[in-house]
């Protein structure tokens, strides 16, 4: 075969990167009968080129108008005919022919750089991180039981990555979080909080809304226990409004 007798073939792609008739835009698949105009190349569903070319005898190519004959029509595709699916009809089948193995060595005789690159970076060995084959090993390595007050009305996920993902060990059980003990506890803070700052101006009281920013103050709390708020400075008041120090 000669460079001369191959045919470059058109095929047109939808918005979603599918292969489709250019005219009906009907995404191709393993039941659409595919043909290919063999001047232009371009590639369409048989459906198109039966209703518009063979029907109204319109031998025009359906994008740029190139004429062509009925030979010219080549089947890409055509699920009607069984036939291609019959393996004993298969001439290497028919003739007795074996495929020759080379042991699967592909000999290229120039790289250019990127390709190098490429191929160097493909023969590296791939390292897979020991946690992603097991479902179990994070939950045993934070050290947290479940009970009726750290689960969590959501599930942890583990059986939907194992369903997505191939390196994810199969998990077939549902299991809920465990609630972080932050999220526990803050949740039964319904009250305020209280703290006295004495200041060389006298007592300063605050009243800290731990039901509404727990975290929050519980930061604070945590600092005027460590003794942090210990000798600072006030360094701006605006009165009614805020009080700076640092």
């Amino acid at each position: 075969m000669k460079m001369s007798e191959l045919i470059k073939l058109n095929f047109h792609r939808n918005s979603d990167g599918k292969f489709h008739c250019p005219v009906t835009f009907k995404v191709f698949n393993e039941n659409t009968h595919i043909v290919a105009i063999k001047p232009t190349g371009n590639v369409y569903s048989f459906d198109a080129v039966q209703r518009l070319n063979l029907k109204a005898n319109n031998f025009f190519d359906l994008l740029n108008s190139e004429t062509f004959t009925k030979d010219d029509i080549i089947t890409i595709q055509d699920p009607t005919q069984l036939e291609k699916f019959n393996i004993s009809a298969f001439y290497h089948v028919k003739n007795k022919e074996e495929a020759q193995n080379d042991g699967n060595v592909v000999v290229i005789r120039s790289l250019n750089q990127e390709t190098k690159e490429t191929l160097a970076e493909l023969s590296k060995e791939i390292s897979i991180p020991d946690y992603m084959y097991s479902a179990k090993k994070a939950s045993l390595e934070s050290g947290k039981k479940r009970d009726i007050f750290n689960t969590a009305t959501y599930s942890t996920g583990r059986a939907a990555a194992s369903l997505t993902s191939t390196v994810m060990e199969p998990v077939t059980k549902i299991e809920p979080a465990i609630l972080e003990d932050d999220v526990v506890r803050y949740k039964y803070v319904k009250k305020k909080g209280y703290v006295s700052l004495i200041t060389s101006h006298g007592k300063l009281n605050l009243e800290l809304h731990c039901d509404l920013v727990p975290k929050t103050c519980e930061n604070f709390l945590r600092h005027c226990t460590a003794g942090y708020y210990n000798d600072t400075t006030f360094h701006r008041l605006i009165r009614y409004f805020i009080l700076l120090f640092s």
